[in-house]
């Protein structure tokens, strides 16, 4: 099953994060990995299938075939297969972004058909996500309709201090 995270990451999400479930499938499927190598084939047998159903349940949660939510960017076009950013409160934060789509492809979360709508969509708006090809601003973005530094500023406000994770723990 999947599980909701507390971490409070750069746009501060809880609930179920697509980039976070793509690192908990990848980790499964090592603990799977790990126990062949240890010849525990139980084991095994058990982690594979907790990593498949944990790759069948964030697809049926965390998969849209949707036009993705804007912040500082005109709509990208016609609905696209994509993971949205994370999902709480029964709500979708349906954000097209390029480390978690990126991530469920690596982590084999995303199938070839899912791949190749994450892919298409990225080839399609290349120049917004990577920047001019000549180098020049705007550097590369991490979110379609990024957010700017004012949204970040709000964000870290709202998280209160010792509880964003880039300050000092203490």
């Amino acid at each position: 099953p999947l599980v909701a995270c507390d971490w409070a990451d750069q746009i501060h999400r809880r609930g179920v994060a697509t980039g976070l479930v793509a690192c908990y499938l990848d980790a499964t499927r090592a603990l799977a990995g790990v126990a062949t190598l240890a010849g525990d084939a139980a084991a095994a047998a058990r982690h594979a299938a907790e990593a498949e159903a944990i790759r069948a349940e964030a697809n049926a949660t965390l998969w849209r075939e949707s036009v993705p939510s804007t912040r500082h960017a005109p709509p990208p076009g016609p609905a696209i297969g994509h993971y949205v950013g994370w999902r709480a409160d029964g709500r979708d934060f349906d954000y097209f972004e390029t480390d978690s789509n990126c991530r469920a492809i690596v982590s084999g979360l995303a199938d070839a058909p899912r791949a190749a709508a994450i892919v298409g969509f990225m080839r399609r708006h290349r120049t917004y996500f990577l920047g001019p090809a000549d180098g020049s601003p705007p550097a590369a973005k991490v979110c379609f309709g990024d957010y700017e530094p004012a949204d970040l500023a709000s964000i870290h406000e709202r998280s209160g201090d010792g509880r964003y994770h880039t300050q000092h723990w203490g």
